[in-house]
């Protein structure tokens, strides 16, 4: 088989790997949560297969040396069966499983996630050996394969991100994930066959002057030094832990800038993705007549790892400044700076291949366990940065610490045998001084970077936010008392229900739509404003909220506009995903469920609109129990209410939705509004002719005989709702909604262009 064929067979192998990690993460949090315990442990299996995969590749390559093309064929046939089947599959074991223990849980997705993963992690090891037989160089071989493979996992995210997962949803991009990889594997198993059939041609009657199609392993050869392998695996598993932290440090400034949006993911990914596959070409040419004890050959690797630690370190701030001048400067200058970081993380594995395998051995067998050190390397990254570290420290600091472990690993290299006799002198006090530096730059590179990422064409200094950091995201309070989670508004700390900047009729409406709302949950606690005035409502006896980030009750706890959230006794607080916690507890019923949904379009929140979830919320609630949540203005979100039940209704883009006919008692409200009580006071001052006002209007303003007729001020009826958004389709947990097709952050022009070259 020519190297052209097989890079363009493993190009194609790339595109369905990575769109199965995107579609196998979402499925998974919808059963499971999209708590940090659950992201970090569904990448870190997914990594874990792909390093084990890699060793079963490695020990299969040697046994079986003149079959790779059969073993790589039977490899894709079976991961696209698996693939067509893994969303059905997760399904059935997650509603079998969904009430376990999170611990019991994450072993469940480990396991659901291994042997699909263990077989696209065997690829690269089998094709590097069979391309190894016919170049006699490992670097070379190694840089190639690598380059078209991520090629495709990157072209991949993009055409998610752009096109495929908002036009197809998750089982059309299933399909055509496994499409590719029966394409790919047929495409192997026929190369294959040509192969055996043009080498029997060629025999002769002399079998040793018999010709081969490929360079056989030569036991003359002489193997590499022991100590340079060792120093290779230790590199491969250090590059691999600071390329997975830098990865969750981006993540998170691509989400803040994009607010939140599922796109900010795979772009980044696809950008830096993109960017490795061109570094595994440079570092594959870089490997041409290499010799790894020569210092100047050396100093290429050194030489990488030294810039990509110096643009690690200033790639949030340049980004940041970029976003002065709005988001569509912002994504470009922060996606190319990534994928040149890529670039350089790209370069360095082939070297470190070339530096510590030599070609006459078993090369697929010592390059899965170099692969492998990357692969625990990465997972110590993304579970140690990801859940713990930036846990504990600041984006600031978890920024530095990086820059100043990877000039570290420069210095390491510069005094390991066969480098230091070289007197790498200029070399190690340059990443002395780096490291020495960086301590001393990093408040002044990134002082006010949020405020610069939130802000963005508003960003004019002034004062700085009031930040709260922590694994679930950051919350960020401006000097007005906006509140932003992850970069997008999420309402302001004010429970002044006449000057009612917080929307704060909605919540103080259940007693309109509920005789006796005594029990309620609610899920999402953001600024506390909503969960002060349900628990004030006289009605209410006790209030569940559950709350994802933890941060929120820091935040809460220094305004005291809403800290009597954490005194009240009616309300408890429980820390989780809210998906997650109606699963595990089936048997706890509420008289009312409040939702203040975040973004329709914001990422993930398909799990909190969907069919799937509604219904699931319906089964908490008593008999005439009522669900009230924010749909953010989407008629998808609408429709799919009041297609499910019928006697829901619509107010200020509030849906309110039961199985029975709903009963509004505009006089029940009107007691309900003159009890309530804020923070130990009455709400409502009847002394003051502006409270009494405000009363009566919002009173009148609930006679059900104006349901429809003041639209779209007023209730509508779901007979009027489902006439107004006739077409549209229902939003479910495999279509995504409106995630990825109605996305508001990147309505830039610049953007606006590069998705229109996919529609």
């Amino acid at each position: 088989m020519s190297i052209a064929a097989l890079a363009g067979i493993f190009f194609l192998s790339g595109f369905p790997a990575l769109t199965y990690q995107l579609l196998w993460q979402r499925s998974l949090f919808t059963l499971y949560g999209i708590n940090v315990e659950a992201v970090a442990v569904v990448v870190t299996g997914f990594m874990l297969g792909l390093g084990f995969g890699s060793l079963a590749g490695g020990a299969l390559s040697t046994r079986f040396s003149r079959h790779q093309l059969l073993l790589f064929g039977v490899i894709e046939l079976c991961i696209g069966a698996i693939g067509l089947t893994s969303l059905t599959a997760i399904d059935l074991v997650g509603a079998a499983t969904v009430h376990l223990s999170s611990s019991t849980t994450a072993f469940i997705s480990l396991a659901l996630l291994l042997l699909p993963t263990m077989l696209m992690g065997a690829t690269l090891p089998i094709l590097v050996d069979y391309l190894v037989m016919q170049s006699g160089n490992v670097g070379r071989s190694v840089g190639l394969l690598y380059f078209v493979n991520t090629c495709g996992s990157s072209v991949a995210c993009f055409v998610s991100a752009l096109w495929m997962m908002g036009a197809l949803g998750m089982d059309g991009s299933l399909r055509v994930a496994a499409g590719i990889n029966f394409l790919v594997g047929g495409g192997a198993l026929l190369a294959y066959a040509l192969t055996r059939r043009q080498a029997n041609g060629q025999r002769t009657a002399s079998s040793a002057s018999a010709a081969k199609p490929f360079i056989a392993h030569s036991a003359s050869s002489p193997p590499a030094d022991r100590g340079r392998f060792a120093f290779a695996l230790l590199l491969a598993a250090m590059t691999g832990l600071l390329a997975l932290s830098y990865e969750i440090l981006w993540f998170r400034v691509i989400s803040i800038g994009g607010r939140g949006t599922s796109a900010a993911f795979s772009l980044m990914l696809g950008a830096y993705l993109g960017g490795i596959g061109i570094g595994s070409m440079v570092g594959r040419r870089c490997c041409h007549d290499w010799d790894a004890t020569k210092f100047s050959n050396i100093q290429i690797l050194i030489g990488f790892m030294l810039a990509g630690s110096c643009l690690g370190f200033g790639l949030i701030p340049i980004a940041a400044t970029a976003a002065e001048a709005g988001f569509g400067p912002f994504a470009v200058v922060a996606l190319a700076l990534i994928g040149i970081h890529g670039l350089l993380s790209g370069a360095i594995f082939p070297l470190i291949s070339h530096y510590g395998i030599t070609a006459g051995e078993d090369v697929g067998a010592r390059l899965s366990f170099l692969y492998l050190a990357n692969i625990i390397g990465s997972a110590v990254g993304s579970l140690g940065t990801g859940f713990f570290i930036i846990d504990a420290i600041t984006l600031t600091q978890l920024s530095a610490l990086l820059a100043m472990g990877g000039g570290a690993i420069v210095a390491a290299l510069c005094l390991t045998p066969g480098v230091r006799e070289q007197r790498p002198w200029i070399t190690l006090a340059t990443a002395s001084v780096f490291v020495i530096s960086v301590p001393f730059l990093a408040p002044r590179l990134y002082h006010q970077i949020y405020e610069k990422l939130i802000l963005m064409k508003q960003y004019a200094g002034g004062d700085d936010f009031d930040i709260v950091e922590n694994r679930s995201g950051v919350v960020a309070v401006e000097d007005r008392l906006i509140v932003y989670g992850g970069g997008a508004y999420e309402g302001r700390v004010n429970t002044d229900v006449i000057n009612n900047v917080n929307g704060l009729t909605r919540p103080l409406s259940i007693s309109l739509y509920h005789p006796a709302p005594r029990r309620t949950l609610m899920i999402g606690l953001a600024t506390g404003a909503w969960a002060e005035v349900i628990a004030g409502n006289p009605d209410v006896d006790e209030l569940t909220v559950v709350e994802i980030n933890k941060g929120y009750l820091d935040l809460i706890a220094r305004y005291p506009a809403v800290a009597d959230v954490l005194r009240n006794p009616k309300i408890s607080i429980v820390i989780n995903d809210g998906r997650k916690w109606l699963n595990l507890n089936p048997n706890a019923k509420f008289d009312v469920v409040v939702q203040n949904t975040m973004l329709h379009w914001r990422g993930n929140s398909t799990n909190l609109l969907s069919a799937e979830y509604i219904k699931l919320v319906m089964a908490h609630l008593k008999k005439d129990g009522i669900f009230l949540y924010n749909t953010t203005e989407s008629a998808r979100a609408q429709r799919t209410a009041c297609a499910l039940y019928p006697n829901s209704l619509q107010f200020n883009a509030m849906m309110v939705v039961s199985e029975a006919p709903i009963s509004i008692d505009p006089e029940r409200y009107r007691r309900s509004l003159e009890g309530e009580v804020i923070d130990g006071a009455n709400a409502f001052d009847l002394s003051k002719e502006e409270h009494r006002q405000w009363l009566q209007s919002a009173v009148e303003g609930a006679d059900p005989k104006l349901i429809d007729a003041r639209f779209p001020a007023g209730t509508e009826s779901c007979a009027h709702l489902m006439a107004r958004t006739k077409g549209l389709d229902l939003i479910t947990d495999r279509n995504m909604g409106e995630e990825w097709v109605n996305n508001h952050v990147v309505n830039d022009p610049i953007i606006t262009r590069i998705r229109g070259l996919f529609n």
